[in-house]
């Protein structure tokens, strides 16, 4: 007996509740079948994605959502979270107007009687966190370059005059190398 995304639930008044509570989830939700077809989305998934639930319907990878740069790679993920059952992974996605945003996607099999019956991903935007973290890289490189390259020597301690870290105009200018200072009291040291 080929089962679909809804066949478990037999009654329509219990369709319509399952249904009502996926739709009505703030969370965009993405369900996949056997055959990693999109069986359902919801309202909140065709806002993020840009697409209608009938564009997104019976998709197969690679999905119009991929990067087209990234489909070989996206595909061995799938497979690869298929396989592993529970999984969480962030990732770029592209939405229906080819705007690059980012999501971190939770995703879990769904089983009946040891058969497999479907695959549910639930999807955040971290677009906004994720512009956050590289802006952060991007400001400690330029940090780490300032601090090693200052014409001042520089020790970083910890909260008991340890040194924790030290530039090179430091080591400079006391006549010691890095790996003597690490570790070390600063007033043992000046």
């Amino acid at each position: 007996m080929k089962l679909n995304t809804f066949s478990l639930i037999t009654n329509l008044e219990k369709k319509d509740i399952w249904r009502s509570l996926i739709d009505s989830n703030k969370l965009p939700i993405l369900i996949l079948d056997k055959e990693k077809k999109v069986s359902y989305v919801n309202q909140a998934f065709c806002r993020l994605s840009g697409f209608s639930l009938n564009e997104l319907l019976g998709q197969t990878p690679p999905f119009p959502w991929w990067p087209p740069e990234e489909k070989a790679n996206y595909q061995k993920k799938l497979n690869y979270a298929l396989q592993k059952g529970t999984f969480r992974i962030t990732l770029p996605f592209i939405d229906k107007k080819g705007h690059p945003s980012w999501v971190r996607i939770v995703s879990f099999p769904v089983h009946h009687q040891n058969e497999f019956l479907f695959y549910v991903t639930t999807w955040i935007d971290v677009s906004h966190q994720q512009e956050i973290e590289e802006k952060l890289k991007r400001e400690k490189i330029l940090l780490d370059c300032l601090f090693k390259n200052a014409e001042e020597g520089i020790a970083l301690l910890d909260i008991q005059g340890r040194a924790i870290r030290v530039n090179r105009k430091f080591g400079q200018i006391f006549g010691y190398s890095s790996s003597e200072i690490i570790g070390q009291q600063i007033d043992d040291l000046i």
